[in-house]
């Protein structure tokens, strides 16, 4: 059986280590999640969401890419 998520934002939910993690980064993980629920309803435009993915450290292009070739993978 495949488990796939109930929203397609689940594929974009950032998680960071609790254990390991600073303030800044938990900030960044809430920032960015929250950020692509609002990209996805179409609250954000993508220069916006890429340019927050990238200012903490998430390359944009790799980060979506996956989630698009994964979610292609199970819509074929």
């Amino acid at each position: 059986m495949l488990w796939t998520p109930e929203h397609c934002r689940d594929f974009l939910i950032i998680e960071i280590d609790p254990n390991q993690s600073t303030e800044t980064e938990w900030e960044n993980m809430f920032m960015l999640n929250r950020a692509s629920s609002d990209w996805l309803k179409g609250r954000l435009d993508t220069g916006t969401y890429f340019d927050m993915l990238d200012a903490c450290g998430i390359s944009p292009f790799d980060f979506v890419g996956k989630v698009e070739t994964h979610v292609k993978l199970l819509t074929r």
